[in-house]
């Protein structure tokens, strides 16, 4: 039985091989090499933002089932509507001016 663990060993035999395959590299070969290692561990870590849950929080309101909140927004769609129905309803009552004088300058 050996004094260490040889698992350990067998660890530092892979690096001192690991390492003594780069010793008699140029450095645009090293470099080369690296930035394929550099490419494959980015593609790993990569992370697709749509899955990432604050992305999918920023996009779903939270639901409110007061009835107060439900009240609170009746009376701003009410609001809207009126306020863009009047503008509507003005627009449609000077319209028929609007044909008329269309109507008198083409004759």
């Amino acid at each position: 039985m050996c004094p260490c663990d040889c698992d350990y060993m067998d660890r530092i035999d892979h690096f001192k091989n690991a390492s003594n395959s780069y010793v008699n590299k140029t450095q645009e070969e090293l470099v080369q090499i690296l930035q394929k290692k550099l490419d494959e561990v980015k593609e790993q870590l990569k992370v697709q933002m749509t899955d990432i849950p604050v992305v999918k929080a920023r996009k779903v309101s939270a639901t409110d089932a007061r009835p107060s909140a439900k009240n609170v927004g009746l009376i701003g769609v009410g609001f809207l509507v009126f306020v863009f129905g009047g503008i509507l309803v003005l627009d449609l009552l000077s319209l028929p001016g609007f044909l008329r004088r269309v109507k008198a300058n083409l004759c």
